[in-house]
């Protein structure tokens, strides 16, 4: 039975990441603002990314405007878990998979109504899918040992509601966004194993499908110190969760000298159950404008949060924003900026589990041709009005350096299995392509 007790240990070494998202904070860039200046928006943000990134920025709004993050297109290298076998008789197969992520970033909808600018946005800040297809056949004098695991994990977050921006002042303005959330989780996952002697087969399957709904608000300030100095500062409340529906699967089947066991669990969670499922975060931010260049630089700061339900415990983490636009003419800008993307993720023990701290540089090109108009139907306006179609493309590349866990499996004497956690500092890469439209009044 011992066979049972190691393959249990790996199976529930493996549930324990099946609730956590190791994700770093800021993956995708969520407006065009937004990546023409590497992200350090805080203090500049305006139209439809200020709902996500300062809502304060909505004051400024003049008339409607429609601001599409439509595509966000991420390819990343070498931060995947493997499946390993240091015996020299091993022979190890893996099934590669381009692990190329495809983002519907942002879409929001503001316009000024009185003094205030209101907004009406969907975010998908986060989103990653996990892929992993792996054998290991050994025949050495311990036995024969066959191990196969596929798994495959899909996690996506929405962001949708209303924001809000006022300026009491010509130098103040105040915001807020209630933002309703929307999580999902779709976990596959399945274990072989075969071990002689013994006569010992254990085929193993998981599935985990979670829905969450909750929310979150981000209260946000701008304020023009002078002509060309501005700061911004940002609070994001920790996100709560209010309820969920949660289903599992459990399978196993057992067959050992010809006999043959087999269970079935199903289980099931609907309901309110309230829990705070992400931390708070502070951020604050400098630009500085100098002819047709603006600097800015943005700090921010995500707060410690453990969560056993939740499997969730994430260290204090600060990161980093520094970038650059430059206005050429009327139609034609660039920019770019250097950023840290570091991991919210404590030291990683267990098979599956990362820690990665990203840094890296956005370059990007904005084009837009602003139109005049006239009339509305056969109205003709007494103030000609100005139609803006802009759009937006930057290129981001990050290195990320850190720690990720694979498994090893073996066979081990007297017919057992062993298994032991591999912890490697790795070196990964991620390239990502940004595009956005913009059609503003």
């Amino acid at each position: 039975m011992r066979i049972f007790v190691a393959l249990g240990a790996f199976l529930g070494l493996l549930a324990s990441t099946r609730v956590a998202q190791a994700g770093n904070l800021d993956a995708f860039y969520l407006s065009g603002d937004a990546a023409l200046i590497g992200g350090a928006i805080t203090a500049t943000a305006r139209g439809g990314g200020s709902a996500w990134y300062n809502p304060a920025g909505l004051g400024h709004l003049r008339g409607l405007r429609l601001d599409a993050s439509v595509n966000g297109y991420t390819l990343d290298f070498g931060s995947s878990p493997e499946i390993v076998n240091s015996d020299p008789n091993a022979k190890l197969e893996k099934l590669s998979s381009l692990d190329l992520t495809v983002v519907p970033a942002a879409l929001t909808l503001t316009g000024r109504f009185g003094n205030v600018g209101v907004a009406l946005g969907v975010f998908v800040p986060s989103q990653s899918t996990t892929i992993l297809r792996s054998k290991v056949s050994v025949s050495d004098e311990d036995g024969d040992l066959a191990f196969a695991y596929d798994l495959y994990s899909r996690y996506q977050e929405y962001h949708v509601g209303p924001s809000f921006g006022w300026a009491p002042t010509d130098d103040l303005t105040l915001g807020a966004s209630a933002l309703v959330t929307y999580r999902t989780l779709q976990h596959i996952e399945d274990a072989f194993v075969s071990l002689e002697p013994g006569n010992i087969a254990v085929l193993s399957h998981y599935t985990r499908d979670w829905i969450q709904v909750g929310l979150e608000l981000i209260v946000g300030m701008q304020w023009r110190v002078s002509s060309r100095l501005r700061m911004g500062a940002v609070v994001r409340t920790p996100a709560i969760r209010l309820g969920q529906d949660l289903q599992e699967v459990e399978a196993e089947v057992t067959a050992v000298r010809g006999l043959l066991d087999s269970a079935v669990n199903f289980s099931g969670n609907l309901g309110i159950e309230a829990a705070v499922v992400a931390p708070a975060r502070l951020h604050a931010g400098f630009a500085y404008d100098l002819d047709k260049w603006r600097f800015a630089i943005d700090g921010s700061l995500q707060v410690p949060m453990k969560n056993d339900s939740l499997s969730l415990d994430l260290r204090p983490v600060l990161n980093m924003r520094l970038g650059a636009t430059r206005q050429i003419n009327d139609r034609f800008g660039v920019g770019g900026g250097i950023f840290t993307d570091r991991s919210p993720s404590r030291t990683p023990t267990t098979f599956g589990q990362s820690q990665l701290d990203f840094y890296g540089l956005t370059a990007g090109v904005t084009t837009g041709k602003l139109y005049k108009v006239i009339s509305r139907g056969a109205e003709d306006l007494k103030e000609p009005h100005g139609l803006l179609f802009q759009t937006t493309v930057a290129l981001s590349y990050a290195l990320g350096v850190g720690t990720i866990v694979s498994a090893e499996v073996a066979a081990g004497p007297g017919g057992l299995l062993t298994y032991r956690d591999v912890p490697a500092n790795i070196v990964a890469h991620e390239i990502s392509v940004h595009l956005a439209s913009t059609i503003a009044e």
